[in-house]
């Protein structure tokens, strides 16, 4: 799944004048490489990690079954993984509770099915090492 920031392919109600005031750019999420029962699942988890994450958030990456497909129904879980800059994390290299909580409880409103659960790794990363893409 890619991340981009695009004004090209904003869809009709986009309004770029606010988006340019509030400094909010458009961002889509390229789900079309997943197998087609994973994709509304994803892109709800990519938009509420996009939503608070967007400061570090530099890539998610979405690997395993629903990615490659071979899924089990009601066994396979959907794996995410989160590259973030380093100042995401608190010392150990977590996210900060509130934080982490906030994000839980809006995910808990994402309904996982036929996948058993989203498993998320958040990888921080330093700057110098980043890959940008």
């Amino acid at each position: 799944m890619r991340i981009k920031n695009d004004r090209i392919n904003a869809p009709e109600n986009f309004d770029a004048k606010l988006a340019e005031r509030t400094g909010k750019a458009l961002v889509t999420f390229d789900v079309s490489p997943l197998t087609p029962i994973a994709q509304p699942i994803v892109l709800q988890a990519a938009e509420i990690y996009y939503r608070h994450l967007s400061p570090w958030l530099i890539g998610l990456l979405v690997h395993g079954s629903a990615y490659k497909g071979g899924f089990i129904p009601g066994c396979s879980d959907i794996d995410l993984k989160l590259y973030l800059r380093q100042e995401a994390c608190v010392s150990g290299g977590n996210l900060p509770l509130d934080l982490a909580i906030s994000l839980h409880r809006d995910l808990a409103h994402v309904d996982p099915a036929p996948f058993q659960y989203i498993q998320a790794l958040a990888v921080p990363l330093a700057c110098s090492n980043a890959m940008l893409w």
